[in-house]
């Protein structure tokens, strides 16, 4: 049986519809059943998560990894986040997790990398916290 993505959104729903666009997109498939099996947890009451970075606002952490459990208590065996605000808890996610959590940066500079950008600018649309 093909393994199980998380995916932790609903910060905002739309990056977590353009992620989920992404993949299905970039999946190099030929037919429905080649795609990757994929379980979504879109949260967004999730505190949010610049507010918090500058010291104004509740941690979004305890939503983080509520939301973490319950895609691996559902089956889960890796985790995207496509918010790129929330991976400033990243280490606090990963050391209470399970399972492998991918990192939206590291995941990046391995897609530069693979296309020849080994160094440079580069830049990074975001909010503030980001």
């Amino acid at each position: 049986m093909p393994k199980l993505l998380g995916v932790l959104g609903g910060m905002g729903p739309l990056a977590t519809a353009d992620f989920m666009r992404k993949l299905t997109e970039l999946t190099p498939a030929t037919r429905d059943q080649d795609h990757v099996p994929v379980l979504v947890y879109s949260n967004p009451q999730v505190p949010d998560r610049s507010t918090a970075i500058m010291g104004k606002g509740k941690s979004p952490l305890p939503a983080l990894l509520g939301g973490i459990a319950r895609l691996q208590d559902a089956g889960a065996e890796a985790i995207a986040i496509p918010c790129n605000t929330a991976h400033y808890w990243y280490d606090e996610m990963v050391a209470a997790s399970r399972v492998p959590i991918l990192h939206i940066v590291g995941s990046v500079c391995e897609a530069l990398r693979r296309k020849g950008v080994a160094s440079g600018a580069v830049g990074v649309m975001g909010t503030a916290g980001t």
